[in-house]
């Protein structure tokens, strides 16, 4: 146990080290929340309303699909996780260090989000701060789960860019992020819901703003929770302490955790 919270201080700490992880988890996604919320209001007028919600999923995507895959890549052709089990460290504990590290990461810079949005930037704040933070929690939850899917299951930090890239750019074109999803049309909101981006800003927007038109709460709440609950076991499951594991070839099954969203586009 004393090695693990050495080591989850160690990775906290490497994070402002290293300059690609203080990229992801720091300063890309500040630099983006500056400069969106600059531009943006120009460009849709209702952008001030989703802004806190929109910025706080773009972090979280960011953190989670872009930051934490890598270090996990890393650590296993690293030899760091052989180490863990030579000593007896279980493959659950292994796992919680990047989560956790990753989840105080993003929690400091959508603080920093909040803080600043409506003072500078006129955006609108919550009108329930516990449905907020309920929702951040659900959110937060999803898209960890995510990210450490794709670490497990990505063979090198070739093919995890190119995973992260395949959920994060769609995410950002048709999540409501940027833009609100009723613009598009009846089809591509259809494809939108296989998105955890999506469901994350219907969940922020009704559950925290109370706006009435970003879908049904409760369809989103559960798609987000079960994508978490289902990502976490099967990373959990075909979790190797290096490349030579036998789980190695049975990786694929990960694709498995998409199966919540394709079930959510029937329902909204």
């Amino acid at each position: 146990m004393r090695a693990v919270l050495n080591h989850l201080e160690f990775e906290f700490k490497s994070v402002i080290r290293d300059k690609s992880l203080l990229l992801m988890n720091y300063l890309f996604p500040l630099a983006f929340y500056f400069m969106m919320s600059i531009i943006m209001p120009s460009i849709n007028k209702s952008f001030n309303k989703t802004m806190i919600p929109g910025m706080i999923v773009f972090t979280i995507m960011v953190s989670t699909l872009l930051g934490m895959p890598n270090p996990i890549v890393s650590s296993r052709e690293k030899g760091i996780y052989r180490s863990y089990k030579i000593y007896g460290v279980g493959s659950k504990a292994a796992l919680l260090i990047p989560i956790i590290t990753t989840a105080i990461h993003i929690t400091i810079v959508s603080i920093i989000i909040i803080l600043t949005s409506a003072n500078i930037f006129h955006a609108s704040m919550p009108q329930n701060y516990l449905g907020f933070v309920l929702s951040y929690l659900i959110i937060l939850f999803s898209f960890l789960g995510l990210g450490t899917l794709l670490g497990v299951c990505s063979p090198n930090s070739r093919i995890t860019v190119l995973l992260a890239q395949f959920v994060f750019l769609p995410s950002m074109m048709l999540g409501g992020i940027m833009m609100p999803t009723d613009i598009l049309s009846k089809n591509i909101q259809k494809i939108s819901n296989i998105f955890p981006s999506t469901h994350s800003m219907n969940l922020f927007n009704t559950m925290a703003f109370n706006a009435n038109n970003f879908g049904i709460p409760t369809v989103s709440m559960l798609t987000l929770i079960c994508g978490g609950t289902l990502s976490f076991i099967l990373a959990t499951y075909l979790f190797t302490w290096d490349d030579t594991n036998e789980k190695a070839s049975k990786k694929i099954i990960g694709i498995i955790a998409i199966l919540p969203y394709l079930i959510s586009a029937f329902f909204l």
